[in-house]
């Protein structure tokens, strides 16, 4: 199973110039460069946190209790889960592209800004490398008959991908190369949807981390993501 793919430029990588985008699911070959990238590896409770799931090689970062993006609301801690295909309820199985695990990343009625992070091995300094993560978008601020209602906003919920130094603080944009954020406004279908969102770097060092983050400033109902690959 692959979910998360980091891989170099003159496997999977064509020749582009590096940046951000956002390109539909398709069939890829080429060595992946992170470890457990299907999350079939294996999982722990971060910091012995058993709401903070997190497959074998990665690791959790959050906000909490910090107001985001001029929001009105204090984040509070998301909860993590590798989720096993067999506890899907009804109708839910479209969470799981391949594989029996999917990552999901939540938090319900208070915003949440949250980034699972890898530290990547025998980088060649100066090469171009493509990190692509399809994320479906579980954000809704109302359930009626049904159905979910996405935010009216478009840019209420938020993803980007970065690559920086092993060591560097999350967030220190300063240290971290970061695609920017992708919305609602920049990417359709966004909510309820499964994009692939794509982002092209170049090593400046052997040894480096990459980071797949969302946000939502807004305490909706549930502020959820998915991710997997087939």
């Amino acid at each position: 199973m692959r979910k998360t793919h980091l891989l170099p430029l003159l496997a999977i990588i064509v020749l582009l110039v590096a940046g951000a985008a956002t390109l539909p699911a398709r069939a890829q070959s080429g060595p992946n460069l992170l470890e457990n990238p299907g999350f079939e590896n294996g999982h722990f409770a971060q910091d012995g946190i058993p709401q903070i799931t997190v497959p074998n090689g990665w690791r959790m970062h959050w906000s909490n209790r910090e107001k985001i993006f001029g929001g009105e609301w204090d984040t509070t801690r998301p909860e993590t889960i590798v989720w096993n295909i067999k506890g899907a309820p009804p109708g839910e199985e479209f969470f799981w592209k391949d594989g029996a695990y999917t990552m999901k990343i939540f938090n319900t009625w208070a915003p949440l800004w949250a980034a699972m992070s890898q530290d990547v091995e025998g980088l060649q300094v100066g090469r171009k490398y493509r990190l692509s993560v399809p994320i479906y978008i579980d954000v809704f601020e109302d359930y009626e008959n049904g159905q979910k209602i996405p935010p009216e906003r478009k840019d209420m919920a938020k993803v980007r991908l970065g690559a920086g130094p092993v060591g560097a603080t999350w967030r220190d944009e300063n240290a971290i190369a970061y695609s920017g954020w992708w919305t609602g406004d920049s990417v359709n279908p966004f909510y309820m949807a499964y994009p692939t969102f794509v982002y092209d770097f170049v090593a400046t060092q052997p040894n480096m981390t990459v980071y797949i983050e969302m946000a939502s400033a807004y305490p909706f109902p549930n502020n959820g993501f998915f991710f997997d690959l087939p």
